[in-house]
């Protein structure tokens, strides 16, 4: 991040008065956030309060209603030609894991890698064989999303993200999480 943007050089997000209006409806209202590099952010909330459009802004998937966002130092705006660089080094895991039913999990996790890094097929499968030891589901490869439980299927879309080598990885999930107080 640039010292004139931000201030700081470390920072790897910074969103500034974030708002983003779906007609009369306002799902993000003046968010800031700043996450400095190799920091682990948590934004927790209810169901619709925002927080998946949040990453989706980051993206820039959805184009915010105003606001700043910088990503790695670069500031993205409506208009930003390099969009697409932008969000090659943003990996994304959503609640729905987008998975393409008729590739295998191998495939998923392979077609990005060709497409966008612009890898080889052989060194696509060989990341994309890593990522899914990684998430231990390797024996997986083969089988077609349909086939695969809901915790696999967020894992063979954790190990799509993770192939990327991105530089920021954004994730949504619904599950709800449980606390035990001792």
């Amino acid at each position: 991040m640039g010292e004139a943007a931000n201030g700081n050089s470390q920072d790897m997000i910074v969103i500034r008065n974030l708002v983003k209006r779906f007609g009369h409806v306002e799902a993000v209202n003046g968010v800031s956030l700043t996450v400095p590099r190799g920091q682990v952010v948590v934004i927790i909330g209810p169901s619709g309060s925002g927080k998946s459009t949040v990453l989706r802004c980051i993206n820039h998937l959805e184009t915010p209603t105003s606001g700043e966002i910088w990503v790695d130092g670069m500031k993205l705006t409506h208009n930003h030609k390099d969009i697409n660089a932008i969000r090659a080094e943003v990996g994304m895991v959503f609640q729905q894991f987008n998975l393409f039913p008729h590739l295998t999990a191998l495939e998923n996790i392979m077609l990005a890698q060709k497409v966008v890094r612009r890898r080889d097929a052989r060194e696509a499968e060989r990341v994309a064989r890593a990522q899914l030891e990684r998430v231990g589901i390797p024996e997986k490869a083969g089988v077609y999303p349909g086939q695969l439980s809901g915790g696999q299927q967020q894992r063979v879309a954790i190990a799509r993200a993770l192939a990327m080598n991105p530089k920021v990885s954004c994730c949504s999930t619904s599950q709800h999480l449980r606390w035990t107080q001792r």
